[in-house]
């Protein structure tokens, strides 16, 4: 919530040519043990919807590979067009 607060000051300045990026988009990614677990399916959703009402670069930070452990459920986050709708 840190990030999306301080982003929303720059908020009216996103658009083509400058775009807002609070950090990386964590939608699937595995935490190593001293970051913390992964996030909750509900957390991921969050994420993904939070970074696309900050018109934030949608880059998927994960590795989507299958045999990686991504799953179905976050393929369908990262591409769901209602929130993809919003960022564009």
């Amino acid at each position: 919530m840190k990030l999306l607060k301080a982003n929303n000051k720059w908020a009216a300045l996103a658009g083509p040519g400058g775009f807002n990026d609070p950090d990386m988009l964590e939608v699937g990614v595995k935490r190593a043990a001293e970051f913390g677990p992964m996030m909750t399916r509900s957390e991921q959703l969050s994420h993904f919807a939070l970074w696309a009402l900050m018109k934030s670069p949608l880059l998927i930070g994960a590795d989507i590979r299958a045999d990686h452990g991504f799953h179905q459920w976050e393929l369908d986050i990262l591409l769901d067009e209602e929130i993809i709708a919003v960022n564009q």
